[in-house]
């Protein structure tokens, strides 16, 4: 008896997923071979000319250069060989060539770095302090209150400070110290005392790029330095990654708080909390791509990575009113807006009517406003009393002029 099949006549409709009953999520894979998923230009940079060493090696076994000089045989009325600084120099000479070479690149791979760092910050610092941008400088950065601002530039100079002691290892009298581990002391004005300078300097730039390869991390900034390269400059990128997509907002939001709060967990993807996150990330890359001409302006779009480091630093994006802070920071002009929201929001206002004044709501503010320039003119402010956000004095009018103390 042939047994056929049965048809469907109809298609089951299959149940979502929320109503299908699920096991307990799998633990997280945690993958340690990569050790880093990020190496810094500077760690290439050492590298690259890492094997320069051998070449001052290579001309001490050649031509042994201050071999008379030393030992007296001649002798020079500025450079006397009787002064030991001179003859620790003469002696060093192989060990403080390589540490002149690797500090002419800490120092310029510096330089260039906290110009980045400063055209990067500097709007957004401007917008905290309220100060023309031109008139910012380097120490307004360092007291900015923006966490991504802020962790910028403590771990620039935290960096800085320790690859200065590890470059210029080399010039260090290391001879000291290799008397007291092991007894047997290389006089400071010898030849022979190179030597010494050169393994432990060669040691703890070892020791750095190792340690560098298993802590390395990429950091908020380089996430916005390269978004910027490619997708706003438009440098060394492919038409398929030339426009700023919303990964590129959630990198850069995920890495702040992971700096801020090195214990933080990132929600699960189809949880309610990542899709509002995504869809406030989508609003933010879209403004973004029509205020730098990366597509066709659809509507007032003027985000800008100052406006995003501002509402990424200050924690704008961190909360319920987020679609709301998107569409007021692309009205407003010089951010004072956003920042007068933000403490009277902090100091207990309700939002609802703290963006009702601006003319935003907070349903409307989740399905993408129609924005345009938020003038002083088209503000709605009855009711509501704004003061000058540098002197902290906030005052709902609601609540009889009683004044808010900013925090």
């Amino acid at each position: 008896m042939e047994i056929s099949a049965p048809i469907a006549t109809e298609e089951k409709k299959q149940p979502s997923q929320g109503s299908v009953p699920q096991p307990p999520a799998p633990d997280p894979i945690n993958v340690g071979g990569l050790f880093t998923r990020h190496l810094s230009v500077f760690w290439t940079l050492i590298v690259s000319v890492f094997n320069a060493r051998y070449y001052p090696e290579g001309m001490q076994q050649q031509y042994q250069p201050f071999k008379e000089w030393l030992a007296g045989k001649t002798d020079n009325p500025v450079f006397s060989n009787k002064n030991p600084f001179f003859r620790w120099c003469a002696s060093n000479w192989q060990a403080l060539s390589v540490a002149s070479i690797f500090l002419s690149i800490t120092t310029v791979f510096t330089a260039k770095t906290s110009n980045d760092i400063y055209e990067v910050c500097k709007e957004a610092v401007a917008f905290e302090l309220n100060k023309p941008k031109e008139k910012v400088n380097f120490f307004d950065l360092m007291k900015s209150e923006n966490s991504l601002v802020k962790t910028t530039v403590q771990g620039f100079g935290t960096r800085t400070c320790l690859r200065y002691l590890v470059t210029g290892s080399f010039a260090a009298p290391w001879q000291l110290l290799d008397g007291l581990l092991f007894k047997k002391s290389t006089p400071l004005d010898q030849s022979a005392s190179s030597n010494v300078g050169m393994k432990y300097g060669v040691a703890l730039i070892g020791t750095y790029l190792f340690a560098d390869g298993f802590t390395r991390k990429q950091t908020p900034f380089e996430v916005l330095q390269e978004m910027i390269e490619q997708k706003i400059n438009h440098r060394s990128a492919t038409k398929s990654d030339a426009i700023i997509h919303y990964d590129d907002i959630i990198t850069t939001l995920y890495n702040n708080r992971n700096y801020v709060n090195p214990n933080y967990q990132r929600h699960d993807l189809i949880s309610p909390e990542w899709q509002a996150e995504k869809k406030v990330a989508e609003r933010v890359a879209d403004l973004m791509n029509q205020t730098y001409r990366n597509i066709e302006a659809k509507e007032y779009a003027h985000l800008t990575v100052g406006t995003l480091i501002l509402l990424v630093g200050h924690g704008l994006m961190d909360t319920p009113a987020a679609p709301a802070f998107v569409e007021l920071a692309n009205r407003s002009t010089d951010m004072q807006d956003v920042m007068q929201a933000k403490y009277l929001i902090k100091n207990g206002a309700d939002p609802a009517k703290v963006f009702a004044n601006y003319g935003i709501t907070l349903q409307n503010a989740e399905e993408k406003n129609q924005a345009t320039p938020l003038s002083q003119e088209k503000k709605h402010t009855e009711g509501l009393k704004i003061a000058d956000t540098h002197t902290g004095q906030l005052a709902l009018a609601s609540t009889g002029g009683a004044s808010l103390n900013r925090g």
